[in-house]
């Protein structure tokens, strides 16, 4: 079952194509939200809370809900059929949960002592140098959370990959089990072959989180 599962995922294409793209993602979302979210807590700025407001609305807003405006949108772009549509967004805040994770930046930068960069500041420091060396290293722990459920949520996504690719060498491995999951139904195969190829491929799918949890 698991030979027949990594033939059927094209597993070698489908997990480079996933762990690029989610990676890629991750890392360029937890960069974003963390510069928006120091923002938020550290800089005065006319409307402040109003935006704060309209960011923790976009947290209750489905991606179903929008993502038909998003394929027009990407459409009249150029960006259908290419990754552009999940990595920009990630790259400007936005992306899965974009919201939820400028919320947490925003939370922990608020509680960190202002005489960090009272003393940064007096010694010379600019807005950027004082953000990345003096604040961003102590939020090590709200990183590591930020990237772990960002890489999770893009690896997982299937709904949006299913819109805006549609070429098969362009898959995800979510995508691809679905495409087992049809074609099995399809062929009509014995049912618990056809499960346990499913099953088997689910795991292979999700092994490389398992791995990563455990580092």
């Amino acid at each position: 079952n698991y030979s027949r599962a990594f033939l059927a995922l094209e597993y070698p294409l489908s997990f480079k194509n996933t762990v690029l793209v989610a990676g890629a993602c991750a890392v360029l979302q937890t960069i974003s939200c963390a510069i928006v979210g120091y923002g938020f807590a550290r800089i005065r700025f006319p409307g402040q809370d109003w935006l704060f407001m309209l960011v923790l609305f976009a947290m209750i807003v489905p991606p179903q809900a929008i993502i038909i405006q998003l394929f027009i949108l990407y459409g009249e772009l150029g960006w259908l059929d290419t990754y552009l549509p999940f990595i920009v967004p990630s790259a400007l805040g936005m992306g899965l949960r974009g919201a939820l994770f400028v919320f947490i930046f925003r939370q922990f930068f608020k509680g960190m002592p202002w005489e960090l960069e009272d003393a940064a500041r007096i010694d010379g420091a600019g807005p950027l140098r004082v953000f990345f060396n003096i604040m961003l290293p102590p939020a090590q722990p709200a990183i590591v959370v930020v990237f772990l459920f960002a890489f999770v949520w893009h690896w997982n996504d299937s709904l949006e990959p299913s819109i805006y690719l549609n070429r098969a060498e362009k898959f995800f491995l979510p995508q691809r089990l679905t495409v087992v999951e049809m074609a099995l139904e399809n062929l009509r195969f014995h049912a618990m072959w056809g499960t346990g190829v499913i099953m088997a491929a689910a795991l292979l799918v999700i092994l490389p989180l398992l791995v990563l949890y455990l580092f």
